[in-house]
């Protein structure tokens, strides 16, 4: 109760914050820019600064996701084999089956809490900034290079809406895997010394694992290149500077339907484009990294573009840690089971890298939290337009066309409350959108010194800590 009350009192003395105070003390902390190491736009170097150390491409991109209780879901120990609801004998029930019997509902089930559509756009935000697991049919293949497994999901009742008797399945791929596991050969085991164990088939998270706005910026040199200007540091963008700016170097880019790549917007995160309220918060972030970008140059006019660049990025990327530690996490879990920013310690011998388990299913929860539709709400609290859901999917002209739609749709966002969210632990308090960006200027109170605020990461390498393992044990205890 004294923790619960505490951090509630924490909260609203923060919330009184400005997201001013921030910039004044980045900008005060640029004299000390000469010999600051920024982050790797990869993820590479957090827990060691030499190459040869295993430890120096933890938590980075194209790396090994952790998993855990390998032998409960891979009967044959390697990966080729799965456990399915036809595996001889049957130890489970068809996946499509159990959904539908969860989530069955007659309407839309608004949150009791009130917590706002702001919940459920963050969640998705903020999950393209840790983990991003490519699948494709090329990643059926078994570890003989030629059988191709199947591992669609069967539908079991003709009452379900896709269900279609010439073809009951759900189409179903695999995820991108370490070339180098996934054989029935024997390696060594971490524990205990002089075991072995089958080289297990391993995923790949195709971005960085850590809260440090990879989703704004990218997770390699290409991409994060082709976003910049190279002037000013400032950020590429469309109509005006309203908007991202369009895929025309032909990056890859999420694409279900199939549009001009030069069509689509190209953001840090190739899902930028899947629905357009998730465009709209990518349009946020890159205005808000421009808008520091100009500060920045009016402040230091010595400065040159890479470091305005980087100044800004980290500035954003401590905006990303404190909405999510101080805004989104209590908002969704409560104040007594969400971690605590200001109770943990950066341990560079913890794995930061994203955990299978926390990508591929606990953070699955914010699906059911989604609205049926968006409302576009004016200046006077009118709604003046709706787009539904599927019409949100793969839209890109909804924003070009109107770059005001950014606006009017994050206005529905603040007012409205969202869906319920299928877990029985949620408890706390709402998100109160208007306060989240001034949450960011607390990062910067606790340093102990301006040059330790610009000179090291004081919470960004244990948040990248705490979102891949803390919250992990959470959901398994």
């Amino acid at each position: 109760m004294l923790r619960k009350q505490s951090r509630r009192l924490r909260s609203r003395r923060r919330v009184r914050g400005h997201i001013e105070e921030l910039e004044r003390r980045a900008l005060m902390a640029a004299s000390f820019l000469n010999g600051v190491e920024w982050r790797s736009i990869d993820g590479t170097g957090n827990a060691s600064t030499d190459p040869n150390n295993p430890a120096f491409r933890r938590g980075a991109a194209e790396t090994q996701q952790i998993r855990f209780g390998y032998g409960t879901d891979f009967p044959d120990l390697f990966g080729d084999a799965i456990i399915t609801d036809s595996s001889t004998p049957k130890s489970r029930e068809n996946p499509r089956t159990i959904s539908n019997v969860i989530h069955a509902q007659n309407g839309s089930v608004p949150d009791k809490r009130l917590l706002t559509d702001w919940v459920f756009q963050w969640g998705q935000f903020i999950t393209h900034d840790v983990d991003l697991t490519r699948t494709g049919a090329q990643f059926n293949v078994l570890s003989d290079d030629v059988t191709v497994g199947d591992f669609r999901i069967k539908i079991e009742d003709p009452n379900d809406p896709l269900y279609n008797v010439n073809n009951p399945y759900i189409p179903f791929n695999r995820s991108q895997f370490d070339p180098t596991t996934g054989d029935n050969t024997d390696v060594p085991a971490p524990f205990p010394p002089g075991s072995f164990k089958k080289n297990n088939r391993e995923v790949i998270n195709a971005i960085t694992s850590y809260i440090d706005a990879s989703m704004v910026y990218g997770s390699n040199d290409e991409r994060a290149d082709a976003l910049r200007t190279f002037k000013n540091g400032k950020l590429l963008t469309t109509a005006g500077g309203k908007l991202p700016s369009f895929n025309t170097p032909g990056l890859e880019n999420d694409n279900a339907i199939g549009l001009p790549a030069d069509k689509l917007f190209l953001a840090g995160d190739l899902r930028a484009n899947e629905q357009v309220n998730l465009t709209a918060v990518h349009a946020l972030f890159v205005r808000e990294h421009n808008r520091l970008a100009d500060l920045i140059k009016k402040n230091y006019k010595t400065m040159n573009d890479e470091e305005i660049y980087q100044m800004a990025r980290r500035i954003v990327g401590a905006e990303m840690q404190i909405i999510t530690y101080e805004e989104y996490l209590p908002a969704v879990m409560g104040f007594d089971h969400a971690p605590d920013p200001d109770g943990g310690a950066y341990n560079p011998a913890t794995n930061a890298s994203i955990t299978n388990a926390f990508a591929h299913a606990f953070f699955r929860f914010g699906h059911s939290q989604i609205s049926d539709s968006t409302l576009l709400v004016n200046n006077a609290g009118k709604v003046v337009d709706n787009l539904t859901i599927a019409e949100a999917f793969f839209n890109p002209d909804f924003l070009k066309n109107n770059p005001g739609n950014v606006d009017l749709m994050m206005k529905d966002w603040r007012r409205r409350s969202g869906r319920r969210t299928t877990y029985s632990w949620s408890m706390g308090s709402a998100t109160r959108s208007s306060a989240l960006l001034a949450r960011a200027a607390s990062i910067w109170r606790r340093s102990t010194s301006i040059a330790a605020a610009t000179t090291g990461y004081p919470t960004t390498t244990r948040c990248g800590s705490c979102m891949a393992s803390r919250l992990e044990r959470f959901c398994s205890r």
